[in-house]
């Protein structure tokens, strides 16, 4: 089998890769360009409509918690600097700027996540960068780190490092598992959209009878009343928390064989 080719830093940015905004934003770095695909992971994005490239299990939960923000507008990741730039600053300070292992030529850094924040009415950018926390005690890891922070620094931009400690995780959870329920071209087959609204009364009436049951007896008792697939009436509670016409607690764990405590939110509507 042949070898895929990596594309060079030079044909990255001649695709314009780390260029444009939300649907039209191509990241630097893709999955497809890993030697392995490991721990990454693509996620088509409710705020972009896009797929987005996530090279570590850190980065697919800060996503998520992104992704539940209602402060957060759009969602670049793996966004290149300059390279005339960070090597400008690399000598500055001192510090070898990062190169390839074998070829030795100065790479191009990227930044995990640069995000347009909605902050009093205005859009701001923030640069974050997900770090396991052991890794900030390797030396040349800060050296790095110290070249980005310096870039943004210097360009006004807040810029923060984030790591598994600060990344709240059964947020994270939550929205992962209601993730894919939001966009109505993933609904179940037998379902359609105008009966969306008739499921969620039973399952608001069913769940909210005492005693109260765990989740996944209240979905599997209102597809045996109303004749759905199994599974269907979970997708809808799924599909009404991710479009908050149901609200829940999304930082305390979503677990289905425990009853889950439900506010309705705006009215429902089929479209």
């Amino acid at each position: 089998m042949p070898r895929r080719k990596v594309p060079s830093q030079e044909s990255k940015l001649k695709q314009g890769r780390g260029q444009g905004h939300g649907k039209d934003y191509c990241p630097f770095i893709t999955v497809r360009d890993l030697g392995s695909m490991g721990l990454s992971h693509r996620y088509k994005g409710w705020k972009t409509g896009r797929i987005h490239h996530l090279l570590s299990n850190n980065e697919k939960r800060y996503f998520f918690c992104l992704e539940w923000s209602p402060f957060v507008v759009d969602i670049r990741e793996q966004f290149p600097l300059p390279l005339a730039e960070t090597l400008e600053i690399a000598l500055r300070l001192g510090i070898n700027h990062p190169t390839h292992p074998i070829t030795k030529e100065y790479v191009v850094m990227t930044t995990d996540f640069l995000l347009d924040f909605m902050k009093d009415d205005k859009i701001v950018l923030k640069a974050r960068t997900i770090k396991e926390v052991k890794d900030l005690d390797n030396p040349r890891v800060i050296e790095k780190l110290e070249i980005e922070r310096t870039f943004y620094a210097e360009l006004g931009v807040d810029w923060g490092i984030s790591t598994e400690r600060e990344i709240p995780n059964d947020l994270a959870k939550n929205v992962e598992w209601v993730h894919t329920a939001l966009n109505l071209e993933n609904i179940p087959p037998g379902l359609q959209v105008e009966m969306i609204p008739m499921v969620e009364g039973l399952l608001f009436e069913i769940m909210n009878m005492g005693p109260r049951k765990a989740l996944s007896h209240v979905a599997l008792e209102t597809d045996n009343r109303l004749g759905l697939k199994q599974g269907t009436s979970l997708w809808v509670a799924k599909h009404l928390i991710a479009s908050l016409k149901w609200h829940v607690d999304m930082r305390r764990p979503i677990a289905t064989d425990k009853p889950l405590s439900v506010v309705r939110g705006r009215a429902l509507t089929t479209g």
